[in-house]
């Protein structure tokens, strides 16, 4: 006897998810789906084993290969998109010889005893037999070679409707996951991760009651979740009912409660997710019904996409910030005797600006991220915004972009690119006497054409700037 199973799903139900891989490859408590359906049958003695692929095909084929892990030996049938099970199965009709054939669904989750159906299925000496747990068919049957021909009840419609087509049935104990939602996928990897899935092999060792670990994951036992190989994990955060794949990296101070983190996902320091599934640069709020994509690596990145050039590109400003910071050590002391001029204001004023980083809203929107900053009382530029140095260091700021605008800013919400700086062309070129609108102009065709190369002109140009009137004029209140 031979297994079909059937891994072909184009899991627009699923989507974004499936826009990265196939429903069986979707990972289910850190496992891909598909290895569930391959480990069942190992209590079986069938070993041979027909896999029908279709949507990204490939991913399937890489990761179980000739299916030597489980001892079983692997054939592959590609799919056309949407092609049916009971057309497939008449497809290969003439070059399925056997008498029967145990035929299973690979991107539907069955917690069952599979050879138990077998050996019942077998007895009924039925052409087909269809297992079910409450009257709900889990997309496995034992079909005889004719039936193979024109049976439906493989099926996605036939499954979710419960369409036994009249064949005979083994009623079973276990449980059955259909995985046709978000949050279906969602509560079944918790479930499974809290062990409510009977017969299902769950990776890692049990830490204690409330923490499973894969390999080679660092993590402390305080946490609260199932935990994926190769995971490092801050000491200094918090995981709270948490579900995490492979390859899953948090930074200090995050807060992951009653969330599902996927594979090769960074999450940054300070982010806190609630109620939602991430993977890579994507971030779904099943609560909120919101599909966040982000740009900002700080925050939340796919690790198997971050460039280097990118991260050089974040040090390299903030080492700028640092070197800056020190050759303007003269520039505080000045600033400190002109501000001083300005009594009986305070030396300092405390701003809230917007900078480069991303954050999600309340509502599951992607946003930029304010931050606080600092400013001399002096009226005069070059002395009046060099606290915003530290915002450099930090990562809130770049070194060169445009103006960092306030939260209340009209300008916040055209902003769709990192591009906030301490200087650039508006504070270069554009008087800042000139109307708002001019400012706006200017800026909105740097973001437009900035580039590695011209970043470096006008760091060059602020350079010079800094030895002209223009940095040293006062501002006009209204202008501050």
């Amino acid at each position: 006897m031979k297994a079909i199973l059937f891994a072909n799903r184009d899991g627009t139900d699923l989507a974004p998810l499936t826009n990265k891989t196939c429903v069986a490859m979707l990972p289910i408590a850190a496992k891909p789906l598909i290895e569930y359906a391959l480990e069942s049958l190992i209590m079986t003695e069938i070993r041979e084993v027909i896999l029908v692929v279709s949507y990204h095909a490939e991913d399937v084929e890489k990761h179980v290969k000739c299916g030597e892990r489980w001892g079983h030996h692997v054939e592959y049938v590609l799919a056309q998109n949407d092609e049916s099970p009971s057309h497939i199965l008449k497809r290969l009709g003439n070059t399925l010889r056997d008498d029967q054939y145990l035929v299973m669904r690979a991107d539907m989750l069955q917690s069952i005893n599979l050879k138990q159906f077998v050996e019942q299925a077998k007895q009924f000496h039925a052409p087909e037999v269809v297992a079910t747990i409450d009257n709900q068919p889990i997309g496995i049957a034992l079909l005889n070679q004719q039936a193979c021909k024109h049976s439906q009840l493989l099926n996605c419609d036939s499954i979710k409707q419960a369409n036994l087509y009249g064949a005979e049935q083994v009623k079973l104990d276990g449980q059955f996951a259909l995985l046709d939602s978000l949050q279906n996928y969602f509560d079944t990897n918790f479930a499974v991760a809290q062990l409510n899935f009977s017969h299902l092999v769950i990776n890692g060792r049990q830490i204690n009651e409330h923490l499973r670990v894969g390999r080679r994951s660092k993590i402390t036992e305080a946490q609260q979740g199932l935990v994926g190989d190769y995971c490092n994990i801050h000491p200094q955060v918090t995981l709270n009912n948490a579900v995490l794949g492979h390859e899953v990296i948090i930074d200090r101070h995050a807060i992951v409660k009653d969330s599902l983190v996927l594979n090769n996902t960074y999450i940054g320091e300070g982010v806190e997710l609630t109620n939602a599934i991430v993977w890579g640069n994507r971030v779904l709020r099943l609560d909120l019904g919101a599909k966040v994509t982000l740009t900002d690596t700080l925050l939340i990145a796919d690790l198997t996409q971050v460039g280097i050039g990118r991260l050089l590109s974040k040090l390299i400003n903030q080492g700028l910030g640092l070197v800056l910071l020190l050759l303007s050590l003269p520039l505080w002391l000045a600033a400190f005797i002109f501000s001083l001029l300005s009594m009986p204001k305070p030396l300092f004023r405390r701003v809230r600006l917007v900078g480069n980083q991303q954050e999600i809203s309340d509502t599951g929107q992607c946003q930029l991220r304010s931050f606080n900053s600092w400013e001399w009382s002096t009226k005069i530029p070059i002395l009046r915004y060099l606290p915003r140095l530290f915002a450099v260091i930090a990562g809130h700021i770049r070194i060169v972009g445009v103006t960092p605008p306030t939260p209340q800013s009209q300008t916040v919400q055209h902003l769709q690119t990192t591009s906030i700086g301490l200087i650039g062309p508006s504070q270069i070129d554009i008087p800042y006497s000139a109307p708002q609108e001019e400012h706006q102009l200017a800026e909105s065709y740097y973001v437009h054409t900035r580039r590695f190369r011209s970043d470096v002109v006008w760091l060059i140009r602020g350079f010079i700037t800094l030895f002209k009137p223009k940095a040293w004029m006062p501002i006009k209140e209204e202008n501050v």
